[in-house]
């Protein structure tokens, strides 16, 4: 019931709505990566937005915001010997 409630909600969100959603994701992305930057660590964990939209990938390309589509990140996972 709950998946159900939730696609509903989607399919009724506005495209405001959508654009508004894809912006405060690329912005807690980019703050959470300054942000880790200020500690002072040898190896430094990067966030990483993980979306399927291709508009939103892009405009995170060139904001400097590390990103990955669904399928790469599963294609990677798959090559990975664990």
């Amino acid at each position: 019931m709950t998946a159900m409630i939730e696609v509903c909600l989607y399919l009724h969100t506005s495209w405001d709505d959508h654009r508004a959603m894809s912006i405060a994701i690329r912005t807690a992305t980019q703050w959470y990566n300054a942000h880790l930057k200020t500690r002072s660590r040898a190896a430094q964990p990067a966030v990483v937005m993980l979306t399927d939209d291709a508009g939103n990938r892009r405009r995170a390309t060139e904001q400097g915001i590390p990103n990955i589509s669904g399928m790469s990140l599963i294609l990677h996972l798959s090559s990975v010997k664990v």
